[in-house]
């Protein structure tokens, strides 16, 4: 690997570059992006990202995924997990550059992992060795290089003044996957759904440009029976049948002069029954994603969920956990290292910020209290188990059911004291905290 960079990187510092160099976008006309030109595109050379079904999955996702805020644990007394105050490694999480926030980092990983299943980080080291900053490397500007025996030998990058090497500890890689044609790179889905994409574009831009066509497919217009018509008055028929599907003859009747027949050329968007044509394809696209089409509220042929609560779980169980799962995994491989020698840590995922389960965890909060009710956990299992810090005051501390007030049996009815119930107190005290905790 040392003769590769050798060899390569001569007369390139790619390693003490402060951030990747940005590629040119396209301006927009006052203001609004120039995307009518891409309807007439040939669907066939359009980028994965401009479908629409493909582009709602990747907006979505990165609207959802964030609101769990990730944190490094490890563990604590009697095998229970703590959070770790104030992490180097969370810090960075939550502003990785200057240029943008933490937010946007996950959004950008969230979107390369849709749609290549690879998505990359590129780590910017202090002069202390440790990464200082995380940037986003666009997933279709990143080649794998192996040579010889090396997994990995580099990273290559292009930019717009040529290719820029990285060695492997430099980057982090998040792979969905291992593709068996190339196993230094995920396993692209995208090359499994071109079909269906393509199915869905040439659909959309069959719809529209129908509507475009005053609402109609092509058709033939030719002399009836024996009767026939010179090329001056071909062009003047012509003229007027154009005419009469222009804006402001819309609706208008066309009365031609010559006896005339039409005969259709294609079929009417009702009868190619567009909407049905384009939902397998959106369901498949959607079901390799992980997400399904009424989380989006496009129309699909299976209605699996009986609400959108149920939808949204769904791709809380499919989507989100699984890839946190894949994150948390890359991260504490080739990146938590680098700021900690402590095998045990973890980096988890704080899962009481993520609304769609709010209920969830109230369930969760019911049945730790149940338990605790029933003697088979003590205090500090309880407040584990609710996210909450244990202390040593909490550690083999049970449930033990208050005793009844004694009344004075001399006083007045009004003057006796209520019956107080702690334990109804202690529910009534996390109930409150969880609202708290939510509406934060």
């Amino acid at each position: 690997m040392a003769k590769f960079f050798d060899c390569v990187i001569e007369g390139v510092k790619a390693l003490t570059i402060s951030a990747p160099t940005s590629v040119a976008h396209p301006y927009d006309l006052a203001g609004y992006a120039n995307i009518f030109p891409e309807i007439s595109r040939d669907s066939r050379f359009r980028a994965t990202w401009k479908n629409s079904t493909v582009m709602a999955a990747v907006k979505y996702a990165g609207r959802i995924f964030p609101e769990a805020r990730c944190y490094i644990e490890a563990p604590g007394k009697e095998g229970l997990t703590a959070a770790v105050e104030n992490h180097p490694l969370t810090r960075l999480l939550r502003r990785p550059n200057p240029g943008y926030s933490g937010r946007l980092l996950w959004q950008a990983t969230l979107a390369s992992l849709i749609l290549d299943d690879n998505a990359y980080w590129l780590k910017v080291r202090s002069s202390s060795t440790r990464p200082a900053e995380l940037w986003y490397l666009p997933h279709h500007l990143m080649r794998v290089i192996r040579e010889g025996s090396d997994y990995v030998t580099a990273y290559e990058y292009m930019t717009q003044g040529g290719p820029v090497y990285y060695r492997p500890k430099d980057i982090v890689h998040f792979r969905d996957g291992i593709d068996p044609e190339s196993t230094g790179r995920g396993l692209r889905k995208m090359e499994a759904l071109g079909e269906e994409i393509l199915t869905d574009n040439e659909a959309s831009a069959y719809a529209w440009w129908t509507l475009r066509n005053v609402g109609v497919s092509p058709f033939m217009v030719s002399p009836k029976g024996d009767f026939q018509i010179n090329e001056t008055q071909a062009d003047e028929l012509k003229r007027r049948i154009h005419d009469a599907g222009r804006d402001m003859n819309r609706g208008k009747p066309l009365v031609p002069n010559v006896a005339i027949e039409v005969s259709k050329l294609g079929s009417t968007v009702e009868e190619m029954a567009l909407d049905k044509v384009r939902r397998w394809p959106v369901d498949k696209i959607l079901s390799v994603i992980g997400f399904n089409a009424m989380v989006l509220g496009l129309p699909s042929e299976s209605k699996t969920f009986a609400n959108m609560k149920e939808a949204r779980e769904a791709v809380m169980e499919e989507f989100v956990c699984p890839t946190q799962t894949l994150i948390s995994d890359t991260i504490e491989g080739s990146l938590l290292p680098d700021f900690s020698n402590n095998i045990e840590e973890r980096l988890a995922w704080d899962l009481t910020r993520v609304r769609v389960l709010q209920e969830d965890q109230n369930a969760l909060s019911k049945r730790t209290l149940e338990e605790w009710k029933l003697r088979a956990i003590d205090r500090a299992e309880a407040r584990g188990k609710l996210g909450y810090i244990v202390t040593p005051e909490d550690e083999n501390v049970w449930y033990e059911p208050a005793a009844a007030p004694v009344a004075d049996p001399n006083a007045e009815d009004g003057e006796r004291p209520p019956k107080s119930d702690p334990m109804k107190a202690w529910e009534q005290a996390m109930a409150k905290k969880w609202q708290e905790r939510a509406a934060s």
